[in-house]
C-alpha cells in the first residue's frame, strides 16, 4: 500500500494541503501562516503537525484562521475553539441575543419584571384567601338545618367555583 504524499507518517504531513487537511483548516490558511513574520518552522514540507498546532495555539486566535462560513458551521455544531477570545466572543454573541430577545419581549408585553410579577402573584394569594375565608360566612344562612353530607356537597361546589375562577385568571 503506498504512503499517501499528503502524509509522510505519523504526525508529518509531506505538503501544505497535507498540513491543513491534519489541522482541519483551509490551504490559503497554511500559505497565510506561513508567509507570517512570526512563522519559526521550516517554510517547505516535512512538517510536524504537532509544532504547527502549538504555533497556532501560540501564535494566532484560532477564529482568524478560518473562513466565517466554516466558523459559522462549527457554532451551528457546538464545535469552537476554547481560545479566551473565541469563548468570549461567543459569550457576548450569546449574551446580545439574549439582550436583544428580552428588549422585544418587554416591547411586547410578553415579559415583566420580576417585582411586578411578585406584586402580582401577592395579590392572587391575598384574594384566594380571601374569597377561602369568606365562604363559610357566606353560605352559613344557606346551610342551617340541612344535613351533613348536604353541607359537605355545597361546600365542596363552593369551594370548586372558587378554585376554578382564579385558576382562569
Amino acid at each position: 500500500m503506498a504512503k499517501s504524499k499528503k502524509i509522510y507518517g505519523p504526525g508529518i504531513a509531506g505538503t501544505q494541503g497535507g498540513l491543513a487537511e491534519a489541522l482541519g483548516v483551509d490551504r490559503k490558511s497554511i500559505r497565510k501562516w506561513i508567509k507570517m513574520e512570526a512563522w519559526d518552522l521550516p517554510k517547505k514540507p516535512p512538517f510536524k503537525i504537532k509544532r504547527v498546532k502549538e504555533w497556532v495555539e501560540n501564535n494566532l486566535d484560532p477564529y482568524l484562521s478560518k473562513t466565517n462560513r466554516e466558523m459559522n458551521k462549527e457554532l451551528a455544531k457546538g464545535n469552537y475553539s476554547k481560545s479566551p477570545l473565541t469563548v468570549a466572543r461567543v459569550e457576548g454573541t450569546v449574551e446580545r441575543t439574549l439582550l436583544i430577545r428580552q428588549r422585544r419581549l418587554l416591547e411586547e408585553g410578553k415579559l415583566i419584571f420580576a417585582e411586578e410579577a411578585q406584586r402580582l402573584r401577592l395579590r392572587q394569594i391575598y384574594e384566594v384567601k380571601s374569597a377561602l375565608l369568606s365562604l363559610p360566612r357566606s353560605i352559613a344562612n344557606a346551610l342551617v338545618g340541612k344535613s351533613r353530607d348536604k353541607i359537605e356537597e355545597t361546600m365542596t361546589e363552593r369551594l370548586k367555583e372558587i378554585i376554578t375562577t382564579f385558576a382562569e385568571k
